[in-house]
């Protein structure tokens, strides 16, 4: 019993799912039969369209022996089984109209005669025979008659331009050559300008630069910390030059003349320099526009080169001279004094 029990209660819940699934499992065990059916079906029913078929071609074959019943019966079951005729629809071509979008539009489009005469080059009396129209003139408040402006339709501008220049390649040529003439005539009056402008200036720099060059020259050596310092080496070399050249008169020595001459050669180098630096710093003029700033560079190669060729010269003839001529040196007391 208790077998029976535990059995059955697990064959419950097996029995509730092949209930559930029995239409899927019915279905897909009747579908092979249900598409036999159907074939079965379709070719019972074309069979029995070629009988009739036959039968109708047999009937109008012995049309002539028939009565005209049978014949009405027959042109009957031939009618219901001839298919309609389709209606046939006539179709109308419609011409494509291709829109070109870069094409500007100019139908409702106004222009000033002024602007007319500028962007098509045509003449005021181009517009005397076209149709001209009134607006209201954007630069007045008040709407008066005496203010309306008057304008021309583009469309018919442009149309007269096509008739005096003859196409619109002439007319665009037209254009192009007015606008290069414009833009010459533009860049000679900004170069006239240009030039005035440039002129003014040098008038007021030669009206000025004699006074400013002999009062600011002279303070600005003095104010800049280079001049300073040329105008006191040329002030220690010439107060050398002169001390030691007294001392070589006294003692007739060679050592003395030669830092004498080394002296006066150190001070010829400072005023050098002194006057390239002065004409540094003078303003341009009409003779020297770019100004005189490179007299410094100058200054200072003929300086270089001054003091090389004097000096080595001046010893070499010195050298000979004491070797040819030699002297008693006297005074070594004031040689002393001097050297110190």
């Amino acid at each position: 019993m208790d077998f029976f029990f535990c059995s059955g209660s697990g064959f419950l819940p097996i029995a509730i799912n092949f209930l559930r699934r029995l239409p899927i499992i019915g279905s897909i065990l009747l579908l092979p039969g249900l598409r036999q059916i159907t074939d079965k079906l379709s070719e019972s029913r074309s069979m029995q369209r070629k009988i009739d078929g036959l039968l109708i071609r047999k009937q109008s074959g012995s049309a002539s022996s028939s009565n005209n019943s049978s014949q009405s019966v027959i042109s009957e079951k031939i009618v219901s089984i001839k298919t309609p005729a389709p209606a046939v629809l006539k179709v109308r071509t419609r011409k494509s109209m291709l829109t070109d979008y870069t094409a500007s539009y100019t139908e409702n489009n106004f222009i000033t005669a002024v602007r007319a005469m500028h962007e098509y080059s045509l003449k005021p009396s181009d517009l005397e025979t076209l149709k001209q129209y009134k607006t209201r003139s954007p630069y007045s408040e008040v709407v008066e008659t005496g203010e309306m402006l008057t304008v021309y339709r583009r469309s018919d501008v442009e149309k007269r331009a096509y008739e005096v220049w003859g196409s619109p390649e002439m007319l665009n040529k037209e254009k192009a050559k007015r606008a290069k003439a414009r833009q010459q005539e533009y860049e000679a009056i900004f170069s006239l300008k240009k030039s005035l402008k440039e002129y003014q200036k040098r008038l007021l720099m030669l009206e000025n630069a004699s006074f400013d060059n002999q009062k600011s020259a002279t303070n600005t050596i003095l104010a800049t910390g280079g001049g300073k310092v040329v105008i006191a080496a040329v002030l220690i070399n010439a107060t050398n030059a002169v001390v030691k050249t007294i001392g070589w008169l006294f003692t007739g020595s060679a050592s003395l003349f030669s830092e004498a001459v080394h002296s006066i050669a150190d001070t010829c180098n400072q005023l050098i320099l002194t006057f390239g630096l002065y004409q540094s710093i003078k303003k341009p003029n009409p003779e020297h526009p770019y100004g005189y700033s490179n007299m410094t560079y100058i200054s200072s190669l003929i300086s270089g080169v001054g003091i090389f060729c004097f000096g080595t010269g001046l010893a070499w003839y010195h050298g000979v001279l004491v070797l040819l001529h030699p002297q008693e040196m006297e005074s070594v007391f004031w040689v002393s004094k001097f050297i110190d």
